[in-house]
């Protein structure tokens, strides 16, 4: 049914979220960014909790995602 083919497809979006994660080399804070966001803080919640200035937060978020999808694309894992 509609309901099981949607959560074998989040179930298969997390498992190649893990993947890049993993197999991406992200510094610390692009980390920290990351995960934030994948728990659901949006940039100004980010920004508040590490500490840092909004555009910080973006353009940290931004470099991170640069270097997933070159990981992505270096693993033939399509977006």
């Amino acid at each position: 049914d509609e309901r099981s083919t949607d959560e074998f497809e989040r179930l298969e979006v997390r498992d190649i979220v893990r993947v890049l994660l993993e197999q991406t080399n992200l510094s610390f804070r692009e980390r920290q960014v990351v995960n934030l966001f994948l728990q659901g803080d949006n940039f100004n919640e980010i920004a508040r909790k590490l500490k840092v200035s909004r555009s910080f937060v973006g353009y940290t978020f931004q470099r991170a995602i640069k270097k997933l999808r070159q990981t992505a694309d270096q693993l033939g894992i399509a977006p």
